[in-house]
């Protein structure tokens, strides 16, 4: 968020809620500051926010909350990168979809073609049983 901000505000303005639009104001409120010090300005108002349960984002939450339900983004150049020549993103996404389909995954939202190009992934944990 922090390095977002400071690229483009008006991106992030518009990217984020309310909750994380009071993030954002303390970052902006604070820029000139020492990048440490901004971080933790901007770290204490989400810990602040977390304890009225109003997330900036899905991705920050509280260890309790992250029990609830694992929210990640996959990247898809990391991906790339791990897997080489034989990666595809269509492939990826299909077991991505044929997970969710069986119950792994809680929700899929592919933004592979957006800005972040990533896979947002959803889970609940222990709903459905690992196999061996």
């Amino acid at each position: 968020m922090y390095n977002n901000a400071k690229k483009d505000m008006t991106k992030q303005f518009q990217l984020y809620g309310s909750t994380g639009d009071e993030v954002l104001k303390v970052y902006k409120a604070n820029q000139g500051g020492p990048e440490s010090k901004v971080l933790q300005l901007m770290e204490d108002k989400i810990a602040s926010l977390l304890k009225q349960n109003r997330k900036t984002s899905k991705h920050v939450v509280t260890i309790g909350q992250y029990k609830e339900c694992n929210i990640i983004d996959i990247g898809v150049n990391s991906t790339r990168k791990v897997c080489g020549k034989s990666f595809s993103i269509e492939k990826f996404t299909k077991a991505l979809k044929d997970l969710q389909a069986k119950g792994y995954i809680e929700k899929l939202i592919d933004e592979t073609k957006r800005t972040n190009t990533c896979w947002h992934i959803e889970i609940k944990p222990n709903v459905k049983r690992l196999r061996r």
